[in-house]
């Protein structure tokens, strides 16, 4: 027939031991838990600095913009005063050819009159 194993009430090193294993189990899978703990916080961190690196960024391109804008304003006004001045040119050499033209025809006159 078979043996029958007889049921032993497990000592208190047993108890020790098993009550060791999972102590330092659980300890072992906290120090893992740690350890991604510390790797999140460091990608965090870095996240963290390149998000403000790039803020400052963005605010020194914000400032670049509006001083191009200001910039721009005034070589409008510029523009536009060269514009006006050409304008103001251009009719005066309209006239003052008019009149090179006018007096032209007038000597040629006087020429043929002459003869």
């Amino acid at each position: 027939m078979t043996k029958k194993k007889a049921l032993t009430e497990p000592t208190l090193k047993d108890v020790y031991n098993v009550l060791a294993e999972f102590v330092g189990f659980t300890k072992n899978q906290f120090g893992k838990v740690e350890t991604k703990l510390d790797k999140n916080e460091k990608t965090l961190g870095l996240m963290g600095n390149a998000l403000h690196i790039t803020n400052r960024d963005i605010k020194d391109l914000k400032e670049t913009t509006e001083h191009i804008d200001k910039r721009l304003r005034h070589v409008e006004q510029d523009v536009l005063t060269i514009k006006e001045d050409v304008e103001t040119l251009g009719k005066i050499v309209g006239r003052d050819s008019s009149t090179i033209k006018s007096h032209g025809r007038r000597i040629i006159n006087l020429e043929r009159s002459r003869f």
